[in-house]
């Protein structure tokens, strides 16, 4: 078989494109919520796979996810799930839910929605305090407290953000 030009610029596509999709879930999954203890930022709420977990400060903690939207969510997308999400260490069951959107089943902390931020990886918490779509996104606590600290604790941490083992 012969290989052309535009088959290596497929391919090199399809696996530059492959690890960003892995990295950043889009599509309704099943949900485990846990806690992790942040060098920065101390227990914040993370996804089974240690990723932070943001609200949006425009939303409000009664479910209301209007705020984000289109280019939004395409920078943060919200956490979907496909039945009841289930809660891991340090996590209490009765503050996790879910509300209806267009996109899915997003799932909620204590009342607010919840979503990813597209740049971080692993367990990074780049997103904290970042001033985008009209207010600031922040990290949540396990006893439903909204992170609003915007400095870190550690130069370390600023760096590098993420979570600690």
């Amino acid at each position: 078989m012969r290989v052309t030009g535009n088959m290596k610029l497929a391919a090199m596509l399809i696996g530059l494109a492959l690890p960003f999709c892995a990295a950043h879930p889009a599509a309704a999954q099943e949900v485990t919520l846990q806690a992790r203890q942040s060098v920065a930022w101390g227990p914040v709420i993370v996804d089974q796979d240690g990723r932070s977990l943001y609200v949006f400060s425009l939303d409000n903690a009664s479910g209301n996810a209007g705020a984000c939207a289109e280019e939004c969510l395409r920078k943060w997308p919200p956490l979907l799930t496909e039945g009841p999400p289930a809660t891991g260490p340090g996590v209490e069951a009765d503050r996790v839910s879910t509300i209806t959107r267009p996109e899915g089943m997003q799932v909620t902390y204590d009342g607010w929605p919840l979503y990813y931020y597209l740049e971080d990886q692993g367990g990074d918490t780049h997103g904290q305090d970042k001033r985008e779509f009209g207010g600031p996104w922040h990290l949540i606590a396990p006893d439903g407290t909204v992170v609003t600290q915007t400095v870190p604790a550690t130069p370390s941490e600023k760096e590098n953000g993420g979570i600690g083992e």
